[in-house]
């Protein structure tokens, strides 16, 4: 029902506007407007988006085409001249609608799943304008979470503070210097506290976990530094004093970890690798412990993980595909025998079989 009467309104859009209102963009998976371009030119980029403006030059709608097939599109409502509420679709279902005050405050946000409203998020604000309060409800869990915020003179955030319905409470707290630099970050968590240290250009310089026991002292748990070279992250070290184990962990020229190599009680235990693909997504991992390897090959399509291939010592161990609505692994059991398993989105077992896998591996391919 509600995919009809969104359908309906669009097409009142379409011929309810001047044709001149129509603008096409480049954009990406995500729905950005990332280029203007004319009409002639959709057939040359993967993601564009077409919009359609008011006589106010105001969005009333805008789809997002993949190679020519519409995947995600917003329809925008109108109190006179301010938005009053924003409706988000993909794959033909409402995903999310926004409600807006007419200060152009979002006031309320839902997002759904399927159709059916799963989340459901009221704001509050503060004489400044800036949000105070939200109010979460979750619908699946039929959990709820109140989250606060308080701010500084310079309308920085300094304190948050979050309320569950179990009566946890979570408390972040932050320091900065006068230039707007943080150089603090303080916040508890059950009974742990988290802090971490930044430097002038307010890069994480170390970190500590203590655990808080009632009636004794705090108790390290994790502490931690890291290293800069002309301001890029090379190395960091972290102590785990509950486990005694030591990791040192190296990144490249774009802060990604490139290896890790792990010390239990001060003696060398293992070390993974990664390789990243054009995307910036892990392509590669490898994890050396003695004579034993791991290996996990990735695939992904529009930066969502596709395939993942797990081998050990060169011999294929597992097989994973993933969907919109699940999943499939297949485990290897002998070189062309493997028991398939099917998962639905919940990660459910829907299916097991026993197939033979005739494909052989080739790195290259990966």
């Amino acid at each position: 029902m509600i995919k009809s009467l969104v359908s309906i309104f669009f097409l009142f859009l379409v011929f309810a506007v001047n044709p001149e209102k129509i603008e096409f963009y480049r954009s990406n998976y995500n729905g950005l407007l990332l280029l203007k371009i004319e009409q002639s030119e959709i057939s040359k980029y993967k993601y564009v988006i077409k919009q359609i403006l008011n006589e106010q030059n105001n969005p009333v709608s805008r789809q997002l085409f993949s190679d020519n097939k519409e995947v995600k599109n917003w329809f925008y409502n109108y109190n006179g001249e301010f938005l009053s509420e924003e409706v988000f679709q993909k794959e033909g279902l409402i995903a999310g609608r926004d409600y807006y005050d007419s200060k152009g405050h979002k006031i309320l946000t839902e997002e759904y799943n399927n159709g059916e409203i799963i989340i459901k998020t009221r704001f509050g604000y503060n004489k400044d304008g800036l949000v105070s309060e939200e109010n979460i409800e979750n619908y699946k869990t039929g959990k709820t979470m109140t989250v606060l915020y308080k701010y500084d003179s310079d309308f920085r955030i300094k304190q948050i503070i979050k309320k569950f319905s179990d009566g946890k409470v979570v408390y972040w707290d932050s320091t900065f210097t006068n230039k707007g630099i943080i150089t603090k970050e303080y916040y508890t968590m059950d009974n742990e506290t988290y802090s971490f240290y930044y430097n002038g250009n307010g890069q994480e310089i170390k970190g500590e976990v203590f655990v808080i026991n009632p009636g004794k002292e705090p108790e390290k748990k994790i502490y931690w530094e890291l290293s800069y070279e002309q301001g890029i992250k090379k190395k960091k070290e972290e102590i785990n004093y509950q486990l005694d184990l030591k990791s040192i962990t190296y990144y490249d020229k774009d802060g990604r970890d490139l290896r890790m190599d792990v010390f239990r009680d001060d003696v060398f235990d293992s070390s993974t690798y990664y390789r990243y693909d054009k995307e910036g997504n892990v392509a590669y991992k490898k994890e050396v412990k003695g004579l034993f390897i791991k290996e996990w090959f990735n695939r992904y399509v529009d930066n969502k993980l596709s395939e993942t291939l797990l081998m050990e010592n060169r011999i294929k161990k597992k097989f994973e595909k993933f969907y919109p609505e699940g999943k499939t692994e297949s485990i290897f059991m002998s070189k062309n025998k493997v028991l398939e398993i099917k998962y639905n989105k919940d990660n459910v077992i829907i299916a097991k079989n026993i197939v033979r896998f005739e494909n052989d591996f080739d790195e290259d391919q990966w």
